[in-house]
């Protein structure tokens, strides 16, 4: 069996290499399948010797979320227009309307240009008390995104989904916040060791799409990450000197 949108698009292709019938070397119609014998029929075209039904069996039929179930694909093929065709094959399974609409693959949404997300860090001024605890946050905001599957137009909505945060050579925590500011602060972490440092953002996103032409949102299977990475600030120690004040 393959999928209804790959039977339809062989259909299509077999269709526009001889547009007419009577010299086609393949055919294609749709069909329920018979008490799965193999036989077949559709009202408009063809007999049959006992009654089909017009939709599986309870136990098998689709949810295809208010719209109806699709019959399944059929093709036979003879060697030359004057030939005997051969027998009907079936293509396909019963399948939903939404199932011939393009599919935003994992590697399609990762090839999405997802904007990082922000990262900003407290105190900011170009340096940072070692042993003293810095803050970091960034923000949960969605993005939309605008992209084209087999010439479709797809819009898309990616979340953020979790933050990993690594705090210079500190190991890696994550997060399923993206942290808050000063005096609310829930992502923070103390440099011990002087020197140059950075802080570095990895968010988890998952996506869901709809294609156009159809008003259903799909999940992405599966998710993507970007990397944000904070200007490089210097860990340094201030020591307290007293002094004459005479």
């Amino acid at each position: 069996m393959v999928a209804a949108r790959e039977a339809v698009q062989r259909k299509e292709i077999d269709n526009g290499k001889e547009p007419d019938p009577a010299k086609r070397l393949t055919d294609w119609m749709q069909s329920p399948s018979c008490a799965g014998d193999g036989t077949y029929t559709t009202a408009l075209n063809f007999d049959s010797t006992y009654p089909c039904e017009l939709l599986p069996p309870e136990d098998q039929r689709l949810d295809c979320d208010g719209d109806e179930p699709q019959p399944p694909w059929w093709s036979r093929a003879r060697t030359a227009p004057e030939a005997e065709w051969g027998a009907w094959v079936q293509r396909t399974d019963w399948y939903c309307p939404i199932d011939l609409l393009p599919t935003l693959t994992l590697e399609d949404f990762r090839r999405l240009p997802i904007a990082p997300s922000s990262l900003t860090m407290q105190p900011d001024r170009g340096w940072v008390l070692v042993n003293k605890e810095t803050i970091a946050y960034s923000d949960d905001d969605e993005q939309t995104l605008r992209t084209e599957v087999l010439g479709v137009g797809v819009d898309v909505v990616v979340k953020p989904e979790s933050f990993t945060w690594s705090f210079g050579g500190g190991k890696p925590f994550t997060t399923k916040g993206p942290g808050h500011p000063y005096p609310e602060q829930d992502v923070a972490r103390a440099f011990t060791d002087l020197g140059k440092a950075t802080i570095t953002l990895t968010t988890t996103w998952s996506g869901r799409y709809r294609v156009d032409g159809n008003a259903r949102w799909r999940d992405v299977a599966g998710t993507a990450t970007t990397t944000s990475t904070s200007p490089a600030f210097e860990v340094v120690e201030r020591r307290s000197i007293l002094v004459d004040g005479g």
